[in-house]
This record gives structure tokens, sequence and C-alpha cells, in this order.
């Protein structure tokens, strides 16, 4: 019996983790939330792994917020690792993001620096530093920097965060542009089995879930509105519209633009260090 206590009570994730083992009789989950105190007084002993996956995102960023950003993605990150390290705790798993690479568009490899612009992906980066610094050969710490996640939990509920934003064009758009780019996204039916592996194996480093082929965000957007009985058609006179939004915004660029991990699968936690 694997036992794993997973972090975030009400988060996506968090939830649709604990769902995917609920039917394998060989793992036993149990969710909590970090909000309040509550946690602190949680026996963390007998679990074999700590699966961290609540923080501060999808919040409107500020100078003002950064040291809340900190507190909660951060610190609060290193406190619950060190909880699990004194109790016994032989894995810590920990779900970070792409955003430490500051890159909106581009080619993500092995060679590319981290260079987070964003409260969230600074708070986050620093969060894996301090993990690093903790492993040891009692403790193994795993970190998951994935891309864009998508799919439903097994309540039909979408993913939060920028896949919202095309399940809000697929549901209202008349028409979609024939636009072609390579997203590396991953389903969260990927990315569970994924840490399911990674705990399996008891794996130590940096690891790079993704769906085995780029996706292309038009033909993303189509699947979401056929899953809601949609049927959209394509045309490329919509093309120059797309080229100009990529060119001139932000969510142009996350949305339509080209990001991809490329011949990335792992990295030991030792790469840290350059940062």
């Amino acid at each position: 019996m694997i036992r794993i206590l997973i972090s975030g009570e009400h988060g996506y994730i968090a939830n649709c983790f604990a769902q995917s083992l609920t039917d394998q009789a060989c793992y036993e989950t149990k969710i909590i939330s970090l909000r309040g105190d509550g946690w602190r007084t949680v026996d963390f002993s007998g679990y074999d792994a700590v699966v961290h996956t609540a923080a501060l995102v999808h919040q409107r960023e500020t100078e003002g917020n950064a040291p809340l950003y900190n507190k909660i993605n951060r610190d609060l990150t290193i406190e619950l690792a060190e909880k699990a390290r004194a109790e016994g705790v032989r894995q810590f798993v920990f779900l970070s993001t792409s955003s430490i690479y500051g890159k909106v568009e581009g080619v993500i490899t092995k060679d590319t620096k981290p260079q987070p612009v964003t409260n969230y992906g600074k708070s986050k980066l620093e969060a894996e530093k301090g993990l690093s610094s903790m492993s040891s050969k009692d403790f193994s710490v795993t970190i998951v920097r994935p891309l864009m996640v998508y799919g439903k939990d097994c309540n039909g509920k979408d993913c939060k965060g920028n896949y919202q934003m095309l399940v809000k064009i697929a549901k209202i758009a008349p028409i979609l542009p024939d636009y072609e780019n390579c997203r590396s996204l991953v389903s969260v039916e990927t990315l569970c089995a994924e840490m399911k592996k990674l705990i399996d194996q008891q794996a130590e480093g940096i690891f790079f879930p993704q769906e085995e082929t780029p996706i292309c965000t038009c033909r993303l957007i189509q699947q979401i509105a056929e899953s809601y009985g949609r049927h959209l058609r394509r045309t490329k006179l919509l093309n120059p519209v797309i080229q100009l939004l990529r060119m001139t915004t932000s969510q142009g660029k996350k949305a339509f633009g080209d990001l991809v991990y490329q011949d990335l699968e792992m990295l030991p936690l030792d790469s840290l260090k350059k940062c």
C-alpha cells in the first residue's frame, strides 16, 4: 500500500490526481487544505509521499503582492516539505510551472535558463531552489514543470487558467481561424499518470510532462467545441487577425504562439544551483 498526502483540498489537479487513484487498491490518498493552521497538526508519519499542488495562481499581479506570492508559493512550500521530512515521508512531489522560464513563445531545452518575469514564476523558482537543498538519500525531491494543463475532471469541470480562455472561445465563437502553431501541452490525465509513475519509481529530479505531439491551438479549440456539441468551421481569412494579435498582445502570444519543450524529459536537481 502506497499512502499519498495531497495538498490543495479544493484544487483541480489535486482532486483529479486523487480520483485517478481511487480504483487502484494499492494506493491510499488524502487531500488536505493548507489554509489556516489546521494542516500543521496533521500527522504526516506513515505517508510515503506528499504531493504539493496548492499555490497562489491566476491572480492579478502587482508589485505590492509579490510578498504574498513568496509567502504562499515559496515559504509555505518549504515549511510543508520540512514537516514531511521531519516526520519520515520519503518523497516530496512539487507541482511547479513552466512560468519559471519567463517565456510565452519559443523553444525550451535543457540549456534554457530560468528567467521568470512574474511573481508567480519567481516564487515557484525560489521554492524549487529551497527544495533542492533538502534532498537526501532518505528524502527524494521531485519537481514537475508542466506547460499548460488542459481537460476536464471527473465531474466535467474544466481546468482553470489559460485553458479557460480557450473554452470561452469554443463556446461563443461562430467560426475559427485556420491558423497553425505548436504548443507543448499536457492533459490532466497524462499529468496524473506521470505523477503516479514518479511516485512508483520514487524518482528524484525535475520532470517535464507533456503530450507526445505538440498541439495546435485552433484544433484544440475545435475539439473543446465538439465536446460541447458545437461544430466550428475554420477559415484562413481570419489568420491575419491572429497574426496581429500574436505580434501586439501577450494574450495573443500565449494563445497562438509556438511554445514547446524540446528533447526535455528530466534534469537533475543540481541544475538549480546554476540559476
